[in-house]
């Protein structure tokens, strides 16, 4: 066997072993992925709902303890539970029961990594506690609302300063949106009848223009006023 012969057959054998060592690091990466996904999903399995009138607790049992964020919306009345992605293995009934201060309740994937229960309040409600239990003897994580009822005025007032969880955005809930000119009121687009039937005719790119001129003809308009008022001062 010449050496030629040698050296091609020394490379194709370390060819195949680096293809099997690449293929081994390969597997056990994908298995230890595959493992960390199943060990960090999260997992409702059971929930209860206890109580009257006036106080009723809600509870959900989990795999384990996660972060969430708990707040109230008016007309209809809701108490709002924002979850990371759950996986619900509830009862095939669950969201049915009505009991104290809950009148129905919905749960689902809102988004990808995400997820939400809803909690249909039979009248206006306080959150008094919202918090995570850790499993401990023989008992799962579980997740529990104390809800409170009270006055109308008092949920507006509640709402009005609670904060609500942004997803996907950097603004602060209670920031205006300011137009560029520093006017901090929302801009209201008025499109004049002549603009909707041309829209009709003509499509929407040659009403947006008319539309757009208009809004012009209304920025100029103000800020003449704005001149004549600070000569007039």
């Amino acid at each position: 066997m010449t050496a030629r012969a040698i050296a091609t057959i020394s490379a194709l054998v370390c060819a195949l072993l680096c293809d099997s060592a690449g293929l081994a690091a390969e597997s056990a990466v994908t298995e230890h992925v595959l493992a960390v996904t199943v060990e960090q999903e999260v997992v409702a399995s059971d929930l209860r709902i206890g109580g009257d009138d006036k106080q009723t607790r809600f509870v959900v049992d989990l795999n384990r303890k996660i972060d969430f964020a708990a707040f109230t919306l008016a007309d209809p009345y809701r108490v709002v539970v924002d979850l990371p992605q759950v996986n619900f293995k509830l009862p095939a009934k669950a969201g049915t029961q009505s009991r104290g201060l809950i009148k129905a309740f919905r749960y689902g994937l809102i988004m990808q990594g995400g997820s939400r229960i809803v909690l249909d309040a039979k009248g206006p409600v306080r959150i008094e506690k919202a918090f995570v239990l850790d499993a401990a003897e023989g008992q799962p994580a579980r997740l529990v609302l104390d809800l409170a009822a009270i006055d109308r005025a008092a949920f507006m007032r509640n709402i009005s300063l609670q904060t609500r969880p942004a997803h996907n955005t950097g603004a602060k809930p209670s920031e205006p949106s300011v137009k560029a000119d520093g006017d901090a009121r929302p801009l209201s687009l008025w499109i004049p009848v002549t603009a909707v039937s041309t829209m009709e005719r003509k499509g929407p790119a040659e009403s947006l223009k008319k539309t757009s001129c208009w809004l012009s003809r209304r920025r100029f308009a103000r800020s003449l006023k704005a001149g004549e008022n600070t000569a007039s001062q």
